[in-house]
């Protein structure tokens, strides 16, 4: 929703605040599942909503952000391989 524009991070996330709660909470499910141990509980639409409105800066979105682990400590996880191919999306050409 606010973005994230600090160097640790590797590469900056604009803000999206036009996508809706639905297409927001969509895109956290799918990477929490494809590429995170799976989550206990997955987002709503209304659990985005909740986020909205709060006018967060760089700098404080930054701050609630966990600390980026090491090489190390993300092989100790054993999320698993990312797949060579990813599923189809519908309507979306390649």
């Amino acid at each position: 929703l606010y973005g994230l524009y600090t160097g640790t991070y590797g590469a900056p996330m604009p803000p999206m605040p036009e996508l809706s709660d639905a297409e927001i909470a969509a895109v956290l499910n799918y990477l929490l599942t494809a590429f995170a141990r799976p989550p206990e509980k997955l987002f709503l639409p209304t659990d985005v909503a909740a986020r909205r409105g709060q006018s967060l800066s760089e700098q404080a979105v930054a701050r609630r952000r966990p600390a980026v682990p090491s090489a190390r400590e993300l092989a100790a996880v054993g999320s698993g391989p990312v797949p060579d191919e990813l599923p189809e999306v519908g309507g979306v050409e390649r």
